[in-house]
């Protein structure tokens, strides 16, 4: 290294809230799977190097009571980063290393498994203290380069890496804006969400246990009609993801109409900056919560049409952005304390009334360029972490034009037949699409016939 990592470094805003949120289990899980063997020892030595290039997560987490802080670890080559498990098991062995909780006050913030089977699969678990979806695949990028790197050193060689001690905080998109767009943030009135009344049916809320995981995967036929839907309809993609969504909770619960409910929809507030990045891998998702009530018989494409006027765009989007994210900096500087309160407080609430919150994510493209480890790659998708009973949290990525939904959950407090029945009814919102479509398109056909 060229310069010295310090003993300490700062937390950011958004790093203590998500370690102090009990209802997540704070680990993404990014699954690699190749067509050949790695190099395990190479695999390990890249991990590590990232760890001094990005030095917060070779750090744990210090929950002082006055300002968390994050500590750099002194056994960083003593730890056993990267496992190989030989397997043909590959399923299995993903879902004992994804129920492998890990404490970011304790444990490393990032750490591989490899099941190796006729290929490899290579899964990173990070951190959702130390970074958010798009950080995380920044990490297995930066990961991929130095496993590059290592194979052109030669024996005896030492690969330079320099820290990267630049801002991890909010400011770095606050520092933007002018005082004219902070009035005009809160000076427009915000759409807040809703109070919970979705009720995901649970066992046993007090009761965690093993980590599982559902995946569900649409190929590049229905990702088509979904962008053609998409385009028709004026939305985006995760218009049509969140509108399968509502619908798939309003049937599967059975909601009744009009009682209009909120889904939580992180979003990466990167576009905002200048460069479209961070200057250091970080957490840098802001919540919005699109509100919709059932209409029964409502066609598909209508929900799309609400979803999209749910959604706040250009202008609002960024005022919107702008304003939570000073809320929540300036609340977890000066009143960390009460901050930590109310998290408690919500948390008995959850438990005591059973009231469900929902998060959707879309953690975007997983771009099998960015994740090049010398070996061709069969499938890529990400395990997004699990929202504790009685909340629900899953999420999609997309490789190669087919979409990775997962969902993960308490063995224990969940019963997995509910969330499979819940799963293949989203699905099969999405599923239908080129029916749909051709249906539309026929009735087009007719009405211009007609004319």
């Amino acid at each position: 290294m060229n310069a010295k990592i310090p003993h300490r470094l700062p937390t950011a805003s958004l790093d203590r809230m998500f370690q102090l949120n009990q209802q997540l289990d704070q680990q993404f899980h990014f699954v690699l799977e190749m067509e050949g063997r790695l190099d395990e020892h190479r695999v390990r030595q890249a991990l590590r190097l990232a760890m001094d290039s990005e030095p917060v997560f070779g750090c744990r987490y210090i929950a002082s009571h006055r300002q968390p802080y994050w500590e750099r670890r002194d056994d960083l080559d003593k730890l056993p980063l990267c496992g190989v498990i030989e397997s043909s098991g590959v399923r299995e062995e993903l879902t004992r290393f994804v129920a492998r909780q890990c404490d970011a006050s304790v444990d490393p913030l990032a750490q591989i498994c490899i099941v190796r089977g006729n290929s490899d699969t290579l899964c990173l678990k990070v951190s959702h203290a130390a970074t958010d979806g798009t950080g995380g695949k920044e990490l297995l990028s930066l990961i991929a380069s130095f496993y590059r790197a290592l194979s052109t050193v030669g024996h005896g060689h030492v690969l330079k890496v320099v820290p990267n001690l630049a801002s991890r905080s909010l400011w770095q998109l606050l520092g933007h804006a002018d005082w004219r767009s902070y009035w005009q943030a809160f000076r427009n009135k915000r759409r807040e969400p809703v109070e919970d009344q979705w009720s995901f049916p649970f066992v046993d809320r007090s009761k965690r246990g093993p980590l599982m995981f559902t995946v569900r995967k649409l190929g590049p036929s229905t990702f088509d009609s979904l962008k053609a839907l998409a385009e028709r309809s004026g939305a985006t993609l995760n218009d049509l993801l969140l509108a399968a969504c509502f619908r798939a909770l309003w049937e599967f619960l059975d909601f009744p109409a009009a009682i209009p409910q909120s889904i939580y929809v992180p979003v990466n507030a990167r576009r905002y900056l200048p460069f479209g990045r961070m200057e250091a891998i970080c957490n840098f998702p802001i919540p919005f919560w699109p509100t919709l009530e059932r209409i029964p018989g409502e066609p598909f494409e209508k929900t799309v049409l609400r979803v999209r006027e749910a959604m706040p765009r250009g202008a609002e989007c960024k005022q919107r952005v702008l304003a939570h994210a000073l809320m929540i900096s300036l609340a977890h500087r000066f009143a960390l304390p009460k901050v930590k309160e109310l998290f408690d407080l919500v948390h008995r609430k959850k438990l005591a009334e059973g009231c469900t919150t929902v998060t959707f994510t879309n953690n975007g493209v997983l771009i099998p360029e960015e994740f090049d480890f010398g070996l061709p790659i069969r499938d890529a998708w990400l395990i997004h972490p699990a929202a504790f009973a009685p909340d629900l949290l899953f999420g999609v990525v997309s490789f190669r034009k087919t979409l990775s939904f997962a969902l993960t959950y308490s063995s224990h407090a969940t019963n997995s037949q509910d969330v499979e029945q819940f799963m293949d009814g989203f699905a099969g919102q999405l599923d239908g699409i080129e029916e749909h479509m051709s249906l539309s398109s026929s009735r087009d056909s007719r009405s211009q016939s007609a004319r």
